[in-house]
């Protein structure tokens, strides 16, 4: 009895745990790229980013640079590049959405809002 009390407390604290560091990221849009660079490194909505690269539209080759943006007060659009996740998604880039009132700042404290491209 002991021991599934044990266990069950253990895989309670380890969702906890993945709960705080998975976010609930709602995926926009994504695009094929021949290359894509960014500043910011991946999905960092603490940090503004910017990306750029050649995206690849009805076969034309487009030259693209956006920036990390706030849709509202509470709402970042976070743009990523693939190969931040590895290389089997280096011909990709993505925009996702994220509440910033769900993203840790530290272990206590979540964000309060989006400025500037970048939950604070």
């Amino acid at each position: 009895m002991n021991k599934k009390i044990l266990f069950y407390g253990v895989v309670l604290a380890l969702v906890g745990c993945l709960a705080y560091f998975v976010y609930a990221a709602t995926l926009v849009n994504q695009w094929n790229v021949s290359s894509c660079n960014e500043t910011d490194a991946g999905i960092d909505y603490l940090n503004f980013g910017v990306n750029n690269g050649v995206a690849i539209i009805n076969g034309s080759f487009v030259p693209f640079n956006v920036s990390d943006f706030c849709y509202s007060n509470v709402t970042i659009g976070e743009f990523v590049c693939g190969s931040s996740y590895g290389p089997q998604y280096s011909n990709m880039s993505a925009l996702f959405s994220e509440d910033c009132r769900t993203v840790p700042i530290n272990a206590t404290t979540n964000a309060t809002s989006c400025v500037a491209g970048r939950c604070i």
